[in-house]
């Protein structure tokens, strides 16, 4: 709800907060779940954030040296209703909102922990989590009617076998960013501005010097907008992502494969939202949300490790 009350902070200037208003009653219901697919991501070395003049910027993005040692897959898109639903029963929101071909959202960094775990273990691979002193139910979405809510489902303790672990689990924070450059260092894929034509967000808050476009009011079907440079779908705007990492504002620091701060209360989404403005969808952009908080503007997309430190090509 944060999130929400903020956005007119968030449209005059772009921190970690937003909001949306027009609710999605009209949404296309498509028929059938599309084939998931992953994109090989190869190891690489990238600047992390953004530089000091990059309009939009926010104060915990410092730029950085990061490589990433290991090639990787990635959800080609974010994960939908139908895959959530065909591997857990049951989808999170009502099937009113949202057809089988629409991301899932209304789960939380917990619930996407669970749908991780099994996704491995359908795929005969080990799962990357260990989670303990669990209550509540996982995926449950919110109340009817309810956008944005604080889920039941909630653990003490989550272990992560780190980025060696062959199961599916959430990319690390560095692992997004260096999917989303695709190798460049604009905020945006090919330049400084991005168009509705590429992304679902709310043209009618551009960046300075971008021209203005339509509202964002709901998101699109998974798939349904242009693939960017290196095949991904959605990967800006539509619906912010969960990755792994607690956030805090960067340091500065260099380094290999960071998974993030030890401490902290809350965990980082990536990628901004469809009502949310053009500087949410910077490559560099973060925002951040309690671990048990469902939103119908948070979903996610999987990783998995696909070769050893070094390798040229994903196994």
């Amino acid at each position: 709800m944060w999130r929400r009350l903020l956005y007119g902070v968030l449209v005059f200037s772009i921190g970690v907060v937003g909001c949306r208003s027009t609710p999605e009653e009209d949404a296309v219901v498509p028929s059938s779940p599309a084939v998931p697919s992953s994109i090989c991501v190869l190891p690489g070395e990238f600047t992390m954030g953004s530089p000091p003049a990059e309009p939009g910027r926010g104060p915990d993005e410092t730029a950085h040296r990061v490589r990433i040692s290991r090639p990787f897959r990635m959800d080609a898109t974010e994960v939908t209703v139908g895959e959530w639903s065909a591997l857990l029963g049951g989808a999170p929101e009502p099937p009113k909102l949202c057809g089988d071909e629409c991301p899932v959202a209304q789960v939380s960094w917990y619930d996407v922990l669970v749908y991780l775990n099994a996704r491995s273990r359908r795929d005969g691979l080990s799962p990357c989590y260990v989670l303990e002193g669990c209550t509540g139910e996982p995926g449950t979405g919110c109340p009817a009617g309810q956008a944005e809510c604080r889920g039941d489902f909630r653990c003490d303790r989550v272990d992560f076998a780190g980025v060696g672990c062959p199961g599916w689990r959430l990319p690390t924070e560095a692992e997004w960013e260096f999917a989303a450059r695709a190798g460049g260092e604009t905020p945006f894929p090919g330049g400084d501005c991005i168009s509705r034509r590429e992304a679902a967000f709310d043209g009618t808050v551009p960046l300075a010097g971008c021209p203005g476009d339509e509202p964002g009011t709901r998101r699109v079907l998974a798939g349904s907008l242009p693939a960017d440079a290196r095949g991904f779908h959605e990967l800006r705007g539509n619906l912010y992502e969960w990755v792994w990492d607690l956030h805090q504002e960067f340091s500065g620091e260099s380094g290999e494969d960071p998974r993030g701060p030890d401490v902290g209360d809350q965990r980082v989404v990536r990628g901004g939202a469809y009502a949310f403005p053009m500087a949410s969808l910077r490559a560099a952009h973060r925002s951040k949300m309690d671990p048990d908080r469902r939103s119908d503007m948070d979903g996610f997309r999987a990783v998995r490790t696909a070769g050893p430190p070094g390798a040229s090509s994903c196994d």
